[in-house]
């Protein structure tokens, strides 16, 4: 899809930042952190009712199959407990948590999950009115007011350092309205990589 990229150097724009919604984000640790403890406490119970020592009529190969099984249990429940305390540092985190942009690039500043910093002439910034061709009912809404729908949207965000598209982290990390949203980053979002119109790109 041929693309044109907005030069950053014609106008200025202020920074804009968005706090990191420290309650989700605590209320996200404790979902992760609750069912992980559980599963790593239930196994610590299963395990120590399996005995292990050999008799003259069993070779307990059905109770070290049950640990084995018992143990990836307790891995995934270590992995949701890791998860949530991630979470939880987030919520708790002594400095601020938040999403910036400025002229150059989008920023998390996620505090114990670290920093990441994308640059706006990486990032493609695609409405679905840009690609019609895939027609669901999302397309059809900003085909009917395309004016409308980027003012109340944000587009579809990707950047090729990115696990994820942009615009679903904002939307993940903050709980302002997405109207508004799409307004403060409006002027951001001119600045990536958009799709050139059919009769450009001819």
């Amino acid at each position: 899809m041929s693309t044109v990229t907005h030069d950053p150097t014609t106008d200025a724009v202020e920074p804009v930042s968005f706090p990191v919604d420290r309650m989700r984000a605590a209320r996200r640790g404790v979902t992760f952190l609750s069912p992980g403890a559980g599963v790593v406490v239930l196994f610590g119970w299963l395990i120590s009712g399996l005995d292990f020592i050999p008799s003259g009529v069993s070779n307990r190969i059905i109770e070290y199959a049950l640990a084995c099984i018992y143990l990836m249990a307790a891995l995934g429940g270590v992995a949701l407990v890791w998860r949530g305390l991630y979470w939880l540092c987030v919520a708790s985190w002594p400095r601020p948590v938040c999403v910036v942009a400025d002229a150059n690039a989008i920023r998390f500043e996620l505090g114990p999950m670290g920093r990441q910093c994308y640059d706006l002439t990486r990032i493609s910034a695609v409405y679905p009115f840009d690609e019609p061709e895939e027609g669901d009912d999302d397309v059809y809404e900003a085909l009917r007011d395309p004016e409308k729908y980027a003012a109340e949207h944000l587009p579809r965000m990707t950047h090729p350092d990115a696990v994820s598209h942009l615009d679903v982290m904002i939307r993940h990390l903050v709980t302002i309205d997405e109207a508004d949203l799409a307004r403060r980053l409006k002027p951001f979002v001119n600045r990536c990589q958009r799709p050139l119109g059919k009769d450009d790109d001819a």
